[in-house]
């Protein structure tokens, strides 16, 4: 069976990938790489490695300063924007919540005035409904509660 790692790897990448290869290496270490397989694959491989590396660091361009500063500006401006939403969106909640109250308050007035001036089916018709009525209730109450905390944890 053929060894995949050697104990001299690590030493030889090291001084490849620091350019200096084989100048500064020991004798023994040398002599090691010609005699061994893995050893010389790191050192023939790791020597492009480096000249690629050196290169794509020298073509490397850093960004303007002042549009990174103006573009963090734009992002904690955006983020404060979203976190000041956040409260109106729960007040905007309360106001439906309340809207709806006053809304069912009239319509239970209503239909009291309904049934004391209406027949018996209309008071059928509402008895009917009043599960479809409460469930929209429920449905207008829950879903913007859902919204606001689904919104609120991003």
């Amino acid at each position: 069976m053929k060894r995949l790692e050697c104990e001299f790897e690590a030493e030889v990448l090291a001084a490849a990938l620091h350019g200096c290869w084989p100048e500064v290496a020991g004798e023994a270490l040398r002599s090691h790489v010609s005699g061994g397989a893995i050893c010389a694959d790191v050192a023939a491989i790791a020597d492009p490695i480096n000249q690629s590396r050196q290169e794509l660091r020298m073509s490397a361009a850093l960004p303007n300063p002042g549009i990174v500063w103006w573009r963090a500006h734009l992002r904690a401006r955006r983020e404060a924007a979203v976190a000041a939403g956040r409260p109106i969106t729960g007040v905007q909640v309360l106001a439906a919540a309340c809207a709806l109250a006053v809304l069912v308050g009239y319509f239970q007035n209503a239909t009291t005035w309904f049934r004391a001036t209406s027949g018996k089916w209309i008071t059928a018709l509402m008895t009917d409904h009043l599960i479809l009525a409460i469930a929209a209730l429920v449905l207008i109450l829950l879903l913007p509660a859902a919204v606001l905390l689904t919104v609120g944890r991003d």
